[in-house]
């Protein structure tokens, strides 16, 4: 039974260095990078407006 979970971690580690290959491909990409980044801006956005909420209901605490 060994030899078969070992076989099998091979193959995910396999997988795993496939899919690290192709995002880094895509990471190359300006349209990808520059999706990413209006991504990560549109969360920071958010969380600064959470935070802003936050602080109001504080103060009128």
């Amino acid at each position: 039974m060994d030899l078969f979970y070992e076989e099998l971690k091979k193959i995910g580690m396999s997988v795993e260095y496939e899919l690290n290959q192709w995002i880094v491909g895509k990471l190359d990409d300006p349209e990808v990078v520059a999706v990413v980044k209006q991504w990560l801006e549109l969360v920071q956005t958010v969380l600064e407006f959470i935070q802003l909420l936050s602080l109001l209901q504080a103060l009128n605490e």
